[in-house]
């Protein structure tokens, strides 16, 4: 069920299973979320769809590197997304 709570609170709530992925190829999450930035959605939707998309970034980037989690604030929604140093999508 859609609710608002804030961001950063969900990311904090998963900081062991995030650290569960990225730690055994001694990969690093920044986060760049505006503080206090709420959000209205399914918590746990999104909780699981930013899993899926670190897990993915962990999956297909060298160990050691960074992954980014950011967030920001667009005319009328909140736009996230999750960089890291992969190979990438290639175009077709």
């Amino acid at each position: 069920h859609p609710e608002e709570f804030e961001l950063g609170e969900l990311i904090n709530r998963m900081e062991f299973t995030l650290e569960g992925i990225l730690n055994p190829k001694e990969q690093k999450l920044v986060t760049r979320i505006p503080e206090n930035l709420k959000v209205f959605a399914d918590n746990i939707l999104l909780e699981h769809v930013l899993l899926n998309l670190v897990q993915n970034a962990s999956l297909y980037s060298s160990p050691g590197t960074e992954i980014e989690l950011s967030a920001r604030v667009c005319p009328d929604k909140i736009q996230i997304s999750v960089k890291d140093s992969g190979i990438g999508i290639p175009e077709s």
